[in-house]
């Protein structure tokens, strides 16, 4: 035995793969109407999820809990609908062409994760239990699978530069990304303000004395990128549903939170869809927290213990 170890012994983390294993099964997460806060079964979800063509899941990128879910989710979306498809924000549109060419069997699972440089999107080895799940559940039922983002380095642009920058790139890499004309100080901004504010005050009461609440500027700079992650992901899922294919975007919550971000963006571009935004709420005590369950559909609390209904 090292040295090293304690007396009472030590309790490695578990690897992405081993928490997901462990994961509680998703009929077992406590599960809220958003507009009501009623409790609802699982069942009564896969109902809405089925008669939805656009669905948003809003994950926290390290609750294995929420994979699991999203893992079900995908399966009763797709099991529905014929043509749908699934949207990730964790991919890019530059890596549209090695998503075809695994889905079609011309790339083997390594050369896709290496190419879309996958492997530790979500923690080391996170992508093939909590992601790769997903896109192979598309692939063999013969479904599209859309990299909805930005590449990041047009959102760091946008951050340092402004708009402006990106807008005279040449027209092959336009097409990577949307860009806002003029972006204006809406609910997003408000949000990001709030957020940033909140981070600061954390700092101060961990002892960093020299944070300071963010200036108009700072948040124009955050949201600004912010935009460019949104309004890309809502113009992809908006062309595949406007081609005829619903989709299930699974995607960070902050990008939907509220029913802004991505979802507002998607909402204004195709106001015909049937919307179901699904919101994964890690939170451990209930009833869900209003910053998950504001403007969702429908809340998961993955982490909370289960209640008889």
């Amino acid at each position: 035995m090292s040295l090293a170890a304690p007396l009472g012994g030590c309790h490695a983390t578990p690897t992405p793969r081993e928490a997901i294993d462990a994961a509680r099964p998703p009929q077992s997460c406590p599960t809220f109407d958003g507009a009501t806060g009623a409790r609802i079964t699982w069942e009564e979800l896969l109902l809405r999820v089925r008669a939805a063509d656009a669905v948003f899941v809003g994950e926290t990128h390290d609750d294995a809990a929420a994979h699991k879910a999203q893992h079900a989710l995908v399966a009763a979306f797709l099991d529905a609908h014929p043509s749908g498809a699934v949207g990730l924000e964790m991919l890019e549109r530059d890596d549209q062409d090695e998503v075809d060419a695994y889905l079609a069997g011309r790339l083997a699972l390594d050369d896709f994760i290496d190419g879309t440089k996958s492997r530790d999107w979500a923690g080391k080895d996170s992508w093939v239990p909590w992601y790769q799940p997903s896109i192979d559940a598309a692939r063999t039922a013969g479904r599209a699978v859309i990299a909805a983002n930005a590449p990041r380095k047009y959102v760091s642009q946008s951050f340092r530069e402004g708009p402006d920058g990106l807008r005279v790139l040449p027209p092959e890499e336009r097409a990577l990304f949307d860009v806002d004309e003029a972006i204006l100080r809406d609910g997003d901004w408000e949000r990001l303000r709030e957020l940033m504010i909140e981070m600061r005050t954390e700092a101060v009461s961990e002892g960093d004395r020299s944070a300071e609440p963010p200036t108009d500027a700072e948040v124009d700079a955050v949201h600004r990128s912010q935009r460019v992650w949104d309004l890309t992901m809502a113009t992809s899922l908006a062309r595949a549903w406007k081609s005829g294919m619903p989709f299930m975007h699974l995607v960070g919550a902050f990008h939907v939170q509220r029913r802004l971000g991505t979802a507002a963006i998607f909402l204004r571009l195709c106001p015909e869809a049937r919307v179901l935004i699904v919101q994964l709420d890690p939170g451990e005590t209930l009833p869900p927290k209003a910053e998950w369950n504001a403007g969702a559909d429908v809340t998961v609390m993955t982490k909370a213990p289960a209640v008889d209904p």
